[in-house]
């Protein structure tokens, strides 16, 4: 669960390339050649001029992108230092994070926000199962103090008493409100199926609301101490800033940190399989809409088999042109909309979605979303799905923010993309043949391997 976030950005461009490719088009038909999709060229190399900074108190360099326009986005990454390590005290790391951003080192709540709004500095914190984050961004000529604030945050979090009292009502109240929402508990039973109940995954709203009141403010600081051990960071910085201030900056901040943090957190290798398979549960809960949400194992994202497997999801359950939508909405008017997608973690990797449907409709949706499954595992993507998804991944590639080259760049990372494959990573999507994406369908896809939990009316 996110922890509160103070602005978002999200950023995102389109190459447009159809005209100057026209007349290649008409020469190609003019001299009978073969044509090719304008989409499938689109991917091209990339030109960035990434550069690792190995500092001594991080295992991992930074890397570093220099940039010409006027804006410096940067991304911290403790891995490892996730909700999951916390299945013991569950709720004490959501309500840590929640705090971080009341008050440290010289500043108070009051001051710390003021600072940060008068000089346009983004400073975002998040959460996730198995890591936390940073993220910056922010103009040249405050990097300086941004990551001198960093420091404050990481190292000097003041966690006030009343605070503390104060978001643990907030994370209550909320937590008691989603006890009704269909989503919520369609989420927390396909937790139970997915996962044992020693899984460091398993924890549900009603594990941290019997135990949020417990916590103290000395709980919440030795939590503190054992987060941001910089032998478990990597960072990534692009920017118009030189080299040397991104060095000297990171090597104050983490040496800093070597001196006051450590974990024993252990470490995980990623995972596919669920607990069960071919689970159908059907909750009662009176809405007006059934909820239906359904999960199947994926690949690893480490698998030489991720990019089909990405596209063969893309295919299943993204747009008004997948494969569900079309078979659900158009075709036979059982959803209200239908997604669906991978989605990963240290320990799992899955394909889940959902989808709304009438209540007397459940049964016909499941048995349909079971025959997607199975006939795209039999006969595979079509040539046209697989030029349209390639071109939908082509359009992302634009890289002209600082914001767009760091996040392109934490994917790489986060996939132990190395260094040197990096600007030609998109490519491996341009270099999928049709019969190797089928041939991955055929592997990975198994409608006996759906579960799914159904919450609405019976």
């Amino acid at each position: 669960m996110a922890t509160r976030h103070i602005k978002k950005r999200v950023a995102c461009g389109i190459v447009g390339f159809l005209i100057l490719l026209s007349g290649a088009i008409v020469w190609k038909r003019v001299h009978n050649v073969a044509i090719e999709w304008p989409r499938n060229i689109a991917f091209k190399k990339h030109n960035l001029d990434t550069r690792e900074i190995k500092i001594s108190q991080i295992d991992e360099p930074i890397w570093f992108v220099k940039t010409k326009n006027q804006t410096v986005a940067v991304f911290v990454r403790f891995k490892n230092e996730g909700a999951r390590n916390f299945k013991d005290q569950p709720g004490l790391l959501n309500l840590l994070l929640s705090l971080l951003m009341k008050g440290a080192g010289k500043y108070d709540t009051t001051e710390l926000r003021n600072v940060l709004d008068e000089n346009s500095i983004d400073f975002a914190v998040n959460v996730g199962k198995d890591d936390s984050s940073f993220s910056l961004y922010l103009v040249p000529e405050k990097f300086q103090l941004a990551m001198e604030i960093m420091q404050d945050v990481l190292i000097s979090a003041h966690f006030p008493e009343e605070k503390i009292t104060t978001f643990k009502q907030e994370i209550k109240s909320e937590l008691n409100q989603e006890k009704v929402y269909p989503e919520v508990i369609a989420r927390e039973e396909m937790a139970k199926l997915m996962y044992s109940p020693d899984h460091p995954y398993y924890v549900t709203n009603n594990d941290i609301l019997q135990n949020i009141d417990k916590y103290t403010r000395n709980d919440v600081i030795k939590a503190y101490n054992t987060l941001f051990d910089p032998r478990n960071a990597y960072v990534i910085v692009a920017g118009n800033i030189s080299e040397e201030e991104v060095t000297l900056a990171f090597e104050k901040l983490f040496a800093t940190l070597k001196m006051h943090k450590s974990n024993a957190f252990d470490k995980v290798e990623q995972k596919t399989e669920m607990l069960k398979h071919g689970e159908i549960v059907h909750i009662n809960h009176d809405i007006p809409q059934t909820i239906v949400r359904f999960s199947h194992p994926g690949v690893k994202n480490d698998s030489e088999d991720w990019f089909a497997a990405t596209v063969v999801a893309l295919a299943l359950g993204d747009g008004m042109k997948s494969r569900l939508f079309i078979e659900l909405r158009e075709k036979h008017s059982l959803v209200y909309d239908v997604v669906a997608g991978m989605a990963e973690s240290d320990m799992l990797c899955l394909i889940e979605g959902t989808a709304g449907t009438d209540p007397q409709n459940v049964d016909e949706l499941i048995t349909r979303i079971k025959n997607v499954f199975r006939e795209l595992a039999d006969k595979g993507v079509t040539q046209e799905e697989l030029d349209f998804k390639k071109n939908l991944i082509a359009e992302s590639e634009n890289l002209s923010s600082a914001p767009k080259v760091v996040s392109f760049l934490s994917v790489c990372r986060h996939r132990k993309v190395p260094l040197s494959k990096v600007n030609g990573y998109r490519r491996n999507f341009y270099n999928l043949k049709l019969e190797d994406v089928n041939s991955v369908a055929r592997r990975l896809l198994d409608p006996n391997k759906l579960t799914f939990v159904a919450i609405g009316r019976r």
